[in-house]
């Protein structure tokens, strides 16, 4: 077992900007990526927009080892190839038996797997999810996932992680180290 926090990582509208606009006073035109990717499921091709900076601070995280970054979407086994774009490593897809086939369940598939990181690893969480929110999340649970050691953080969509998102998860790992 480790100590060291478990990212999961979300893409639409944590990475990618739904939309296919970004906003330009979050951070600065020269700083967004825009290509495209095929879902390897579905076979369809969907428009990517990222913001550099946040790719990099991914990066920086995963290399220096303060947290396990995986990948937790809907792009499932086809994330990598949206990180590889970006020059990320290759994360691990975290383990989600509740993924469902081309619809989402009433109780949210990707809860149970932020919960297992929770209570069967016994690792702090951090979770960059848009959908991750109160009104999706049950109010025991949302508080259990939300609750220090763990940081989850639920970006509007159509903005994604922001400058003000990647302090906070910086903060939270700079104090989770300090306690270690």
């Amino acid at each position: 077992m480790s100590d060291r926090a478990v990212w999961l990582l979300d893409i639409d509208g944590v990475l990618n900007v739904l939309g296919g606009k970004p906003d330009r006073r979050v951070w600065p035109s020269r700083s967004w990526r825009r290509f495209s990717a095929t879902d390897a499921s579905t076979q369809v091709t969907w428009p990517i927009v990222v913001a550099e900076p946040v790719a990099a601070f991914i990066r920086e995280v995963h290399d220096s080892g303060r947290a396990e970054v995986r990948w937790h979407t809907t792009w499932q086994r086809s994330a990598g190839r949206i990180g590889a774009q970006l020059g990320l490593p290759e994360f691990e897809v975290h383990s989600a038996p509740e993924f469902p086939d081309g619809r989402y369940d009433p109780e949210w598939w990707k809860l149970p797997g932020a919960l297992r990181v929770i209570e069967d690893e016994r690792r702090p969480l951090i979770w960059t999810d848009d959908q991750a929110t109160p009104r999706r999340i049950p109010p025991s649970q949302y508080d259990r996932v939300n609750r220090f050691p763990n940081l989850l953080i639920a970006p509007r969509d159509r903005i994604a992680l922001t400058r003000r998102h990647l302090r906070a998860i910086d903060r939270h790992l700079d104090h989770l180290a300090s306690l270690a």
